[in-house]
């Protein structure tokens, strides 16, 4: 029977599977043209434990070691369903590992971990965060703090193309397909007698009201005659 060359082991302590001259110390080739995720693994971890949350780790370190690195772990979702698991990236401070990723079996991104904050940054031109919703329901961005009742940014769940801002008393700002907008509330400005609405090349065409009032009392006087007063 002829003899094929599975693993070599180079002078230097590199070891090749596939290949006979590796560079690094663990290098893995193959020619393998299965169109499935399952079909191209190169590299199985299996952790046979049969207890709740079993984990399985690669890290990866630098400098002076210590044990705690950066690196990829599996970990199941619970012992009832052993074959839905999460991956989680994670990193280390020195002396702990944190989360700071976990995309669970469903396809979920969670951003975890004890650090103070965590942002998303795209660098690239053009680049986006895209959201969007499969079962015809709304689809959205939610801001705030753990301990508070949060913002959102989402599309509405009844119209095509429209937009909600809502915080944790509702709607509070409504753009529809048309780029109409509701508001939920009073449009006031940031500081009294300062901002103007629409300007002189751009008026608004009509306005409608169930009722006005009038009042420039307290502002010194109006641009005609320098008179206060208060009109209904």
């Amino acid at each position: 029977n002829s003899m094929n060359e599975a693993l070599r082991i180079t002078k230097d302590g590199n070891v090749g599977i596939g290949l006979t001259g590796p560079n690094f110390p663990l290098s893995i080739q193959r020619a393998n043209d299965a169109t499935t995720i399952g079909g191209n693994i190169a590299l199985n971890l299996n952790n046979t434990s049969s207890t709740n949350n079993s984990v399985i780790s690669l890290q990866l370190e630098n400098g002076t070691g210590g044990g705690y690195g950066c690196g990829i772990s599996s970990v199941a979702d619970s012992a009832s369903s052993p074959k839905d698991s999460s991956m989680v990236l994670f990193t280390a401070n020195g002396s702990n590992h944190l989360e700071v990723l976990r995309l669970d079996h469903a396809g979920a991104a969670t951003f975890a971990g004890t650090i103070a904050s965590k942002n998303i940054t795209i660098s690239q031109g053009s680049g986006k965060i895209t959201t969007e919703s499969t079962d015809g329901g709304s689809s959205g961005i939610v801001f705030g703090r753990s301990i508070d009742t949060k913002a959102e940014i989402k599309s509405g769940s009844t119209a095509a193309n429209d937009m909600k801002l809502t915080n944790g008393g509702g709607t509070s700002l409504w753009f529809d397909a048309s780029h109409n907008a509701t508001f939920y509330g009073d449009v006031i400005p940031s500081t009294d007698n300062s901002d103007d609405l629409g300007s002189s090349s751009k008026r608004w065409a009509n306005i409608y009201v169930a009722d006005a009032h009038y009042s420039n009392v307290g502002t010194g006087g109006n641009d005609v005659d320098g008179t206060e007063g208060s009109w209904t």
